[in-house]
């Protein structure tokens, strides 16, 4: 399956555009609540790695790691939602965030 990637050039620097994309700290101290808010009701917790169950009709549970101020990853668990990777790169004039989606469903060959 083909993946799906996009960046975007953010005026900001990289610290700045983490901590409001992904709402995880890059003191990586992280607010358990900024989290739920986000994310959905805290399952598990491992270091900077999180389970969540979302809180919407989809009830989708998400394996969620956070590499500050760099990468973000969601895992879609037992779903055939898409994973996703966030990529934070200082560039010149801000920070280039670029995601990338995996579909994991199955449609025409």
């Amino acid at each position: 399956m083909p993946k799906l990637k996009f960046s975007s050039l953010i005026p900001a620097n990289i610290e700045r555009v983490y901590e409001h994309v992904t709402v995880f700290p890059v003191s990586g101290t992280a607010d358990q609540k900024a989290l739920e808010d986000k994310y959905g009701s805290l399952l598990k917790r491992n270091d900077n790695s999180f389970i969540f169950q979302e809180n919407t009709g989809a009830r989708v549970k998400w394996q969620c790691a956070f590499q500050p101020p760099r990468l973000r990853t969601m895992r879609a668990l037992d779903s055939s939602w898409s994973d996703r990777t966030d990529e934070f790169e200082p560039a010149p004039g801000g920070t280039v965030w670029t995601i990338t989606w995996e579909p994991k469903g199955r449609g025409l060959a």
